[in-house]
């Protein structure tokens, strides 16, 4: 049930961070393996863009919760790179909205 409603929440606030490349299809996570996996519909792809997301973690510094993906694969070997270089290992401080959902959550 709390994974459930954490996909519900982050959909929501993904799909209004992509909103100008494209949309989110679908997110699945699991919060006891630290993983996620998301399809985007993202603008000039004829197919989904399929990213995984493992040992995923949260932190949480006064009012500010954080995330850090520890791997990224991709259905792109461009985009993994891209990952690889700019959001692996690397502290992303969340929204509001979505640091209030994990921190009830978590």
């Amino acid at each position: 049930m709390k994974d459930w409603l954490l996909q519900k929440g982050l959909t929501t606030v993904l799909a209004g961070l992509v909103r100008e490349y494209g949309s989110v299809r679908n997110l699945t996570l699991n919060t006891a393996d630290r993983w996620c996996e998301l399809e985007l519909d993202l603008n000039g792809e004829s197919q989904p863009v399929r990213l995984r997301a493992e040992a995923v973690s949260f932190r949480t510094e006064g009012a500010s919760t954080w995330v850090r993906i520890g791997r990224l694969n991709t259905s792109r070997p461009w985009l993994t790179q891209l990952a690889l270089k700019f959001a692996v290992e690397r502290d992303f401080e969340l929204p509001p909205a979505a640091a209030t959902a994990v921190r009830a959550l978590l």
